[in-house]
Order: C-alpha cells, then sequence, then structure tokens
C-alpha cells in the first residue's frame, strides 16, 4: 500500500490536488453508499405493500365472496325447507349474507392492483349475481304459495348461476390474486439479495477509500490517526451493519407472514368455502331427494377437502382423537385442515385447529339429523377462530416487516450528511496543515 501511494506521488501531482481528488472520490462513495440504503428500503417497503396489503387483500376479498355466496345459498336451502318463523328467520340471514357478499365485492374492487385478470371475474360476478337473487325470490314465492316443483325449479336454476357462474369466479379472481401474490414473492426474494449484495459492495468500497485515505495521511502528514475520518469510518460500518440487520429482520418477518401464516389464513377461507359446499349438499338431499345419491357423493368429495381420514374410494370417516394426539399427523389424514395442523404444529394456532377438527367430526356424526344445523354452526365458528388467530400472527410478522425498516431512510439521510461532514472536517484538516508546512 505505501508503495502505490509513492507511485501515485511520483506522478507530479500536488498533494492538495491528491487530497481534493480523495475528497470527491468520497463524496461519490458516500452518495453511492446513500443511494443502495435508500434502494434497499425502497424494494423492501413496496414489497411489504403488496404482500401484506395488495395481493393478500385481494385474496382473503375472493375467499370472502365465494364464502358469503355459499353461506347465502345455505339459507335460502334452509328456508325453502321451513315455513313461518324458521323461513323468515333464514331470509333474514340471507340479506345479511347477500350484505356480506356485496361488501367483499367492493373491498375486491378496491384492491385491483394487476390488471384485467382480476377485472373481469369481479364485472361478471355482478353481472350474473342479480339473476341468482331473482331466481331466490322466485323460488321464495313458489314456496310460499306450496307449489314445490316450481320452488325446486327455480331454486336448480339459482343452483347453477351459482356453481357454474358465481363460485368459478370467486375462484378465478383467487386465483389472480395468488398468482400475483406468488409473483411478488418469488421477485421480492431475488430483490433482496441484489439490493443487499449492492449495499455490501458499495459499503466495502467507501471503507477502503477511508482506509486508503487514512494510510496516505499516515504516509505523507506522519498522522496514525485522523479523528474525522475515524469517525466517519466507524459511522459507516456502523450504519452497514445496522441497516444489514434491518433489512434481515424485515425478510424474515416477511416471510413469516407469507409462508407461516397468510398460508394457512388462505387454506382456512378454503376450507370454510369446502364445509359451506358440503352442507349446501346435505341440504340439497332434502329439497331435491330425487337425485339424492348424487348429492351424497357430491357431499362427500366436498368433505374431503375439509379433512378426512381415508384413502381411495373407501368411506368418509372421521379423524381420530387419537390421530391429532399424535406428535405427527398420520399421512393417511388429508384435506385442508391437515395442511394447517402440519404448519402449525404447536401453540394456539395447533389447539384451535384441532378444535375445528372436532367440531367437523361432531357435524360428520350429525348430518342429516335434527342436531346438524347447530353441529354446522361450531363449525364456522371454529374454522373463524382458527382464522382470527393466523391473522392476529399475519398481522405482527406484518407490522415488524415494516417497523423494521421504518425511519431507515431518514437515517441514511442523517448518515450520509455526517460522513459528508466528517470526510470534509478529515480531508481539510490536511489542506490547512499542508498550506501551513509550505508557508
Amino acid at each position: 500500500m505505501m508503495r502505490f501511494i509513492r507511485r501515485l506521488w511520483a506522478t507530479g501531482i500536488n498533494i492538495p490536488a491528491w487530497l481534493r481528488l480523495c475528497l470527491f472520490a468520497g463524496l461519490a462513495a458516500i452518495a453511492v453508499f446513500g443511494f443502495s440504503v435508500s434502494n434497499a428500503v425502497s424494494r423492501h417497503t413496496e414489497a411489504v405493500q403488496t404482500l401484506a396489503r395488495d395481493a393478500t387483500s385481494g385474496i382473503t376479498a375472493a375467499q370472502r365472496i365465494k364464502s358469503a355466496l355459499e353461506e347465502m345459498n345455505v339459507n335460502i336451502q334452509q328456508a325453502l325447507t321451513t315455513t313461518g318463523s324458521d323461513e323468515q328467520k333464514y331470509l333474514n340471514e340471507y340479506r345479511l349474507s347477500r350484505v356480506a357478499v356485496n361488501g367483499a365485492i367492493l373491498d375486491a374492487s378496491e384492491h385491483v392492483a394487476f390488471g384485467l385478470a382480476q377485472e373481469a371475474p369481479i364485472k361478471h360476478i355482478t353481472q350474473v349475481l342479480p339473476y341468482y337473487h331473482k331466481s331466490v325470490m322466485d323460488a321464495v314465492d313458489a314456496h310460499d304459495r306450496r307449489a314445490e316443483t316450481m320452488a325446486l325449479a327455480n331454486y336448480r336454476k339459482a343452483a347453477d348461476l351459482l356453481r357454474q357462474n358465481l363460485l368459478p369466479d370467486a375462484d378465478n379472481l383467487d386465483k389472480a390474486n395468488t398468482y400475483a401474490l406468488n409473483q411478488s414473492y418469488a421477485r421480492q426474494k431475488t430483490t433482496s439479495v441484489t439490493t443487499e449484495s449492492l449495499l455490501l459492495t458499495t459499503s466495502i468500497a467507501l471503507l477502503a477509500l477511508l482506509v486508503i485515505v487514512q494510510i496516505f495521511f499516515l504516509a505523507r502528514f506522519h498522522r496514525l490517526i485522523n479523528i474525522w475520518l475515524l469517525c466517519a469510518t466507524l459511522l459507516g460500518g456502523g450504519f452497514f451493519v445496522y441497516s444489514l440487520n434491518r433489512l434481515h429482520v424485515a425478510d424474515s418477518s416477511l416471510v413469516s407472514a407469507k409462508d407461516d401464516s397468510f398460508d394457512n389464513i388462505h387454506v382456512l377461507w378454503r376450507t370454510r368455502a369446502a364445509a359451506l359446499a358440503a352442507r349446501q349438499f346435505e341440504l340439497d338431499q332434502v329439497l331435491d331427494p330425487t337425485h339424492v345419491q348424487d348429492h351424497r357423493s357430491e357431499f362427500d368429495l366436498a368433505a374431503r377437502r375439509v379433512i378426512n381420514y381415508s384413502a381411495g374410494d373407501m368411506p368418509l370417516k372421521v379423524v381420530p382423537e387419537s390421530a391429532l394426539a399424535e406428535s405427527e399427523l398420520p399421512d393417511e389424514v388429508g384435506g385442508y385442515l391437515a395442511f394447517v395442523l402440519r404448519n402449525v404444529e404447536e401453540g394456539a394456532e395447533h389447539s384451535s385447529t384441532v378444535e375445528a377438527v372436532s367440531a367437523w367430526n361432531g357435524y360428520l356424526l350429525a348430518v342429516n339429523t335434527p342436531k346438524s344445523s347447530a353441529a354446522f354452526g361450531d363449525v364456522l365458528n371454529k374454522i373463524d377462530a382458527a382464522r382470527q388467530l393466523q391473522q392476529q400472527e399475519f398481522d405482527r410478522s406484518a407490522g415488524m416487516a415494516i417497523s423494521a425498516i421504518s425511519g431507515l431512510f431518514l437515517a441514511d439521510l442523517g448518515v450520509a450528511a455526517a460522513l459528508i461532514l466528517f470526510l470534509f472536517l478529515g480531508i481539510n484538516s490536511r489542506l490547512k496543515e499542508y498550506a501551513i508546512a509550505i508557508g
């Protein structure tokens, strides 16, 4: 290093010119270092916004639409199988579900951030939904007039609109948002590596320059330490370590929010929709007894999606408590709730999922009995409770990702200003010393 500096002197450039060159090089290094930090903060903030707000909110809205649609249909089925005050109770619940559907559609419309793939399903749902409601009201009117054949025909028309148009549209909206989420998540992982590599490179370049200037001062002015450059070196190195740590915390929190929480939230929404689909096929057996065998098969398929302890074409079975108590869920247990149980192996989230499975077991045992309605209500309550716990964990992790980098941009500006000041004071002090020495 000393030989290198002597060769620089031999070029004929005077000392003040070298000092000013060091100053300009230092300013450039500080600018690039500051940019790398601000760029990393900007990219991470964008990723948190996309993952924690746009894509996840869109997925949740799509699942809310699907769940509310199916719950609305269940209420109509129950209204068509009752009379008097019971019928009015279910019709009131239908109206509440209708409001929930409209609210979920509005929420989905506010989170259209990825183009036509999201806009098209929402538009089609809003176009088809009035025809569904018209068929439903026609079925209710016929039921009130005791024209059950006409009521069944109109209900079938509404059910076809639901299962062939509305629910597939909700699924397409969910797929569009899920694709956007996965793309953003993969892009964030790549971007994180790139931005942190740039931060590392610029930090090393800045610190190396400061060390070279210190050695230059040692060789020319015989000063072991320049206090201002030492402060700049320590501040730059310290802020690099701090920034990298904050970015790592943001990354790990984002991973936790996506992989440990939101995937479970998404699956629990699907669990709710599958449970409601099974309930509809149970009620179809009462509404449409001429196709009871078809409805039983459809019920079994929907129920298997929730959770099952059977293989292939074996009869549907409840999941025994002994299987839930094992440290690892047996391989023959499948379905949405099994996914969540394997993904959350302990804590309140695991316990709440086990309670949902137990409630589902109770419902399976009560199917086609007077107790099935209450048992199914318990299923929905337990699934919602499990999802809310996962949502709380997601919000906590997303909040940590945001707080980890909040204020880092302003800190970057402050550190850059301090580094410029320290660099100027350090080099200017040597310029003055040189001017006095030759004066």
